[in-house]
């Protein structure tokens, strides 16, 4: 059955205010204050709440409106949850004991606690964000930021955390260009010059994942960054896209000095989850108008496999292992989803339709604009000729043509033929002598709504089901003509 893209925004509203409940539903109790409430990474294990992931809870509330039914619930708890983070970020409130003094000293020594607070009081009403701790966590930034713009994880260490880096802009953003820092404009530089960093398919995994978190900040701030650069990056996004790997997230440990009070290093980690990463980049380039739709189509089945799970169970995981962040990643991209959409009213209406084939694996394909597939018999004498002359059409317009006996990799050939037709911009397809193979492979091509030149030496070769298609019959030696209608096919269908 086919959907609009107006029918998956609701349903991810729903999904996002469904794991909202079970978010306000399942608090932990503050260490700081009494009945003082929030999260921990290890939601259904810890003893008390943390600060990523309350901060992260923050972010969630902050998008609701007084439509959702338990928005006043919802505000109180955001004010709790604020004013326990005040607390545990806070030097000049007392600590009660040796492990609050230890949190507290891990609060201020590690960079992303302070961007992750920055970001929670971006959230907050601006009458009740705490400004002593906000300029606080502000001076902390900027102590931890290198002379190339980078950001060192925590305060002693050398080594700078991409990962910090990424979330002191895309979680900032607004202090930022509120401020007009001149560290801001270092730090666009910082991933600007990662996009010179020689990547290639066979490259490692670290090298992929710095290109990917590049490549979500400069899609993130497209009218800050020159349209160079975006341009660049949305080209890279599309070329790299297959092959940023299926590892589930991006991590980053990293040591702490000098925050045990026994004198112990401490070892935090931060990671952010890949898929929803992925998804982040494409959303904000496809809101610049850098990719067109049918890029969001490719992950449209991940999708709704997400919404699912969250509307049947309230969360995004494994409830023995239930993890915080992963759920944040989820809610906030299906959030983030059903804001693009409905705020694109010509993709509201678009349509769609997952379509899971029993046959063929592959389901998440690039599209080549300048590749064509040919479908036709190969041994009859006419053949080499025909194909010949489909090749000069195709290649006059700039494109390049394809067929199955060109390729010589050592797998199923029908399943090449179902990439290569799912990538291609368009299909030649010649019934002369009604080969089966032919017929079958045009089916593929019906159906997954590539556009056909459809041809034949013989008005009877068309079957009655196809015979109302639009065709062009051709003489076996009349090639200039064939070859015509091929390339006013191309420029009607392709305005080229």
């Amino acid at each position: 059955m086919a959907l609009t893209y107006k029918d998956l925004a609701e349903k991810a509203l729903v999904a996002f205010q469904t794991g909202i409940d079970y978010l306000m539903d399942h608090t932990i109790i503050s260490l700081w204050l009494d009945g003082g409430k929030g999260w921990q990474e290890r939601w259904n294990t810890a003893p008390y709440a943390g600060q990523y992931a309350s901060c992260m809870g923050i972010a969630l509330l902050s998008k609701l409106t007084p439509s959702y039914a338990r928005y006043s619930e919802a505000r109180e708890l955001m004010h709790n949850a604020y004013e326990n983070l005040s607390c545990a970020m806070d030097p000049d409130i007392p600590v009660k004991d040796l492990r609050e003094q230890e949190m507290r000293n891990i609060n201020i020594n590690i960079t992303l606690k302070s961007i992750k607070f920055l970001m929670a009081s971006l959230h907050m009403p601006e009458g009740s964000r705490n400004k002593k701790v906000i300029d606080q966590c502000f001076t902390i930034l900027e102590n931890a930021q290198d002379k190339d713009g980078g950001f060192f994880p925590a305060i002693g260490t050398r080594e700078e955390s991409i990962l910090t880096s990424q979330e002191a802009l895309c979680s900032l953003k607004p202090f930022w260009l509120e401020r007009d820092h001149a560290s801001f404009l270092l730090s666009l530089k910082y991933f600007e010059d990662m996009l010179e960093i020689p990547i290639t398919v066979n490259s490692d995994v670290d090298q992929k994942d710095r290109l990917l978190v590049a490549l979500n900040v400069i899609s993130s701030f497209v009218e800050e960054y020159p349209t160079t650069v975006v341009n660049k990056a949305a080209l890279l996004f599309q070329a790299y896209l297959p092959y940023f790997g299926s590892e589930q997230k991006i991590e980053n440990r990293f040591h702490a000095y000098g925050c045990s009070y026994y004198g112990d290093v401490f070892q935090d980690a931060y990671s952010i989850y890949k898929p929803t990463l992925i998804m982040d980049t494409l959303l904000n380039f496809l809101d610049a108008g850098q990719l067109p739709i049918q890029y969001l189509n490719r992950y449209l089945q991940d999708i709704t496999a997400w919404i699912d799970r969250v509307i049947n169970n309230g969360f995004y995981g494994n409830i023995k292992d239930l993890s915080f962040s992963i759920n944040y990643h989820i809610l906030l991209l299906l959030y983030k989803l059903q804001q693009f959409v409905n705020s694109n009213i010509s993709v509201k209406e678009m349509q769609y339709m997952i379509i899971n084939p029993v046959q063929f694996h592959k389901q998440d394909f690039i599209p080549d604009n300048n590749s064509v597939v040919a479908i036709m018999p190969f041994r009859p004498d006419w053949s080499k000729a025909v194909f010949a002359a489909f090749k000069e059409a195709v290649e006059s317009k700039g494109m390049t043509i394809w067929r199955s006996d060109m390729e010589f990799r050592d797998d199923l050939i029908v399943q090449t033929i179902w990439e290569k037709i799912n990538q291609a911009r368009f299909v030649i397809a010649d019934c002369t002598g009604k080969n089966p193979n032919v017929f079958y492979e045009l089916g593929i091509a019906h159906t997954i709504g590539k556009p056909v030149f459809l041809c034949s030496q013989k008005t009877k070769d068309y079957p009655f089901d196809i015979a109302t298609i639009r065709h062009f019959d051709y003489q076996p030696h009349d090639f200039p003509k064939l070859k015509s209608n091929i390339s006013a096919f191309i420029t009607e269908m392709f305005k080229i």
